[in-house]
């Protein structure tokens, strides 16, 4: 049986999350403050503020502790 499921890079999947995306989309446009600010209620807890955390979503890398503490706060599995 063969295995379909890709696996995307950290970014990509923090990106899918705040923007509320399916897993299987195969890629997550930029996170602008506005995407941000509509999940804020789960971010603020973070002590970062909306345009950091767009800021990280869209670099090129996000450290395994900083994307686990995000995914957490919202709650998503991607």
């Amino acid at each position: 049986m063969k295995n379909n499921f890709i696996q995307y890079d950290r970014p990509t999947r923090l990106r899918k999350a705040i923007l509320k995306m399916k897993a299987d989309d195969l890629s997550a446009p930029p996170v602008t403050v506005g995407d941000v600010v509509k999940l804020w209620p789960f971010l603020s807890p973070s002590g970062l503020c909306p345009r950091s955390i767009a800021e990280i979503a869209n670099s090129p890398d996000v450290d395994e502790p900083t994307f686990l503490s995000f995914m957490k706060l919202m709650n998503s599995y991607l």
